[in-house]
């Protein structure tokens, strides 16, 4: 809940993507905060973006440096500063957001082959990178825009009934 008691628009039932971690699923909320507010020019709060997604400050404040590094997001300083996406809504996917995320260590270690001590543990490789691709697949397929247009959709729908 947020203030005034209503959901956050952007509110991802934890239940639902438990399997993602936090950091994961507040980078997304993020961005799609920012491509909901998105106007080239236009700077949105960090704390605007906190509280409407219930997302800690200093956390989120991580995420977007995180986020501003991988070249998605810019940042200004000042009374009139915030971040903007650094590119077009469309131009950003799913995925784009869990590479920026994705922690050096990880990024380095994704591609080594190291020796597994057992065939099961061959075999669970196998296995979790044929997910990872499938997750690949899907995540690059809906950019930022799209989702910010599904959620439009859903609420002129709910208004109408």
């Amino acid at each position: 809940m947020t203030e005034g008691g209503y959901k956050s628009s952007n509110h991802i039932d934890k239940v639902e993507i438990m399997q993602w971690g936090a950091r994961r699923q507040y980078a997304f909320l993020a961005v799609l905060d920012l491509a909901e507010h998105w106007e080239p020019g236009e700077m949105v709060k960090i704390r605007d973006i906190a509280q409407r997604n219930c997302i800690p400050y200093k956390y989120l404040t991580q995420i977007l440096v995180q986020l501003k590094t991988a070249g998605l997001a810019r940042s200004v300083r000042g009374s009139a500063g915030g971040y903007v996406l650094a590119l077009h809504p469309r131009d950003i996917s799913l995925w784009d957001v869990v590479e920026a995320m994705a922690s050096p260590t990880s990024r380095l270690n994704a591609g080594r082959e190291g020796r597994e001590p057992t065939e099961i543990a061959r075999i669970l490789r196998t296995i979790l990178r044929e997910v990872s691709e499938k997750e690949r697949e899907i995540l690059e397929r809906y950019s930022f825009e799209e989702l910010v247009t599904m959620g439009q959709q859903n609420a002129e729908a709910m208004y109408q009934i």
